[in-house]
């Protein structure tokens, strides 16, 4: 059993190294933030992303609504950045309560 065992873990193994490869070539668009880039920044420097992001979408919904926009799925992609940058923000809050 030893040795089934083993071949099945190896094979585990085998697949989670190549699940990261696969996410990277799925992943088209490099608009998508990364939350671990955010958690990297300032709070200063994700309030500027925060407030660019909002004012892109307003720009979009007026698109949007007078016929302009023509890429549709950019509304989804700044509407879940403005959520990692505000989920971001909010464990950044936490982090500091707690060590307060």
């Amino acid at each position: 059993m030893a040795k089934k065992e083993t071949k099945i873990e190896a094979e585990t193994e085998a697949k989670k190294a190549v699940k990261p490869a696969a996410k990277k070539d799925k992943k088209k668009n490099e608009n998508i933030l990364e939350v671990l880039d955010l958690r990297a920044k300032k709070p200063a420097e994700l309030k500027e992303a925060l407030i660019a992001l909002k004012k892109e979408q307003l720009n979009l919904r007026f698109q949007q609504k007078s016929d302009e926009l023509k890429n549709a799925s950019r509304i989804r992609q700044v509407r879940r950045n403005i959520a990692k940058i505000e989920t971001v923000t909010t464990e950044n809050k936490k982090k500091e309560a707690a060590n307060a």
